[in-house]
């Protein structure tokens, strides 16, 4: 995944955020939860 501030990510959880889902990506040893809408898949 790529996020446009945090740069190129691996997921590694995903879990449901009302209508959208809410991944768990690590970049580069920073764990982040972030909604999938603000990501970009490679």
């Amino acid at each position: 995944m790529r996020h446009k501030i945090f740069g190129t990510g691996r997921i590694n959880g995903v879990s449901r955020a009302g209508k959208e889902f809410k991944l768990n990506i690590n970049f580069a040893g920073t764990q982040r939860d972030i909604l999938a809408s603000f990501v970009e898949r490679l």
